[in-house]
């Protein structure tokens, strides 16, 4: 892991409400038993040298990012709780609950609770299975349902590779792919 990057968002508009971004030391993960293959390396310096030379270059150790990662977390889950009574509705724990997006079932939510276990700190991960949510696999089911790739469609703006870029180049089409569907699903 190079870099943490995140967004507290809107599921139905998009609206980013906040984010988190760090590099993580490269040499921390590694001190953790954290593997990456020399095929990745190769790609990561050929796609994104900037991004792996700020994580050598980091002071940013695994445990102290996901501390940071998780206090970032437990503020968007407390501003979700506001926003509900504000509206006045009562909230549900469900309704309030960590839901983590990541793009691709076994990439990015899987990468980073491989990070919580080498670091001792699964207990600590504040969400629960049931809450990783694949941005990858609602997409593709929405070009099945619909004929529309979503993720083609929306042009990349900002640093390819880039942990917090990546987050919102992925929540903008996510987020156009689900209401496409729920669209469909209100005729």
């Amino acid at each position: 892991i190079l870099q943490i990057g995140a967004v507290h968002f809107s599921l139905d508009t998009g609206e980013e409400y906040s984010h988190f971004c760090t590099s993580v030391s490269l040499k921390s993960c590694e001190d953790v038993k954290l593997q990456s293959t020399e095929e990745t390396m190769e790609w990561l310096l050929k796609h994104s040298p900037q991004v792996l030379e700020a994580s050598r270059k980091s002071e940013v150790t695994i445990f102290q990012a996901l501390f940071r990662f998780n206090n970032f977390l437990r503020k968007a889950v407390r501003s979700n709780r506001y926003c509900l009574e504000e509206m006045g509705r009562l909230y549900a724990s469900d309704m309030s609950e960590l839901v983590v997006w990541g793009n691709g079932a076994v990439a990015d939510n899987t990468w980073i609770n491989s990070a919580y276990a080498a670091c001792g700190m699964a207990d600590r991960k504040p969400w629960t299975y049931k809450n990783d949510m694949c941005v990858r696999t609602l997409v593709r089911t929405a070009d099945d349902i619909l004929g529309r790739d979503f993720a083609k469609e929306e042009r990349f703006q900002g640093t390819r590779h880039d942990a917090l870029d990546d987050c919102r180049h992925q929540i903008r089409y996510m987020v156009k792919a689900r209401n496409a569907m729920k669209a469909l699903s209100e005729k």
